[in-house]
């Protein structure tokens, strides 16, 4: 059985909620812009690969390399959503702190665009 992806999308939300309320919400927000960006990414690289003719080289570059694909294949708004996700990702994964204006709303953000990933990048019927 092949993993949902979508599944890191609800655990983003869920810690997107959990937020609220905790008194350390700066561990909640990073870690949900994390899930939110690899829930859109593993999506569309499985998309990519089964109708995008994709070859995914299993290394770090394929986050790349995928963003250039969609470009190429008449998926920019995937590729920009997938780009801006990525950069929120790595401030989220690798900085000493939010550098967002509104981590909430950053957050928030980072949530829909990647069930815009999920919404654009749907199998064609009868696959």
């Amino acid at each position: 059985m092949a993993f949902d992806w979508k599944s890191f999308v609800a655990l983003a939300r869920d810690l997107q909620h959990q937020a609220v309320n905790a008194p350390n919400s700066d561990a909640f927000l990073p870690s949900a812009v994390s899930r939110a960006y690899f829930g859109a990414f593993g999506h569309a690289s499985n998309y990519a690969r089964q109708f995008l003719q994709f070859q995914s080289r299993k290394l770090v570059e394929d986050h790349g390399r995928l963003r250039e694909h969609l470009r190429r294949k008449k998926r920019k708004g995937d590729s920009d959503r997938l780009e801006q996700l990525r950069q929120w990702r790595n401030e989220a994964d690798y900085s000493n702190g939010l550098a967002w204006p509104d981590p909430p709303a950053t957050v928030a953000t980072a949530i829909k665009w990647a069930d815009a990933v999920f919404a654009s990048l749907v199998p064609p019927s009868g696959s």
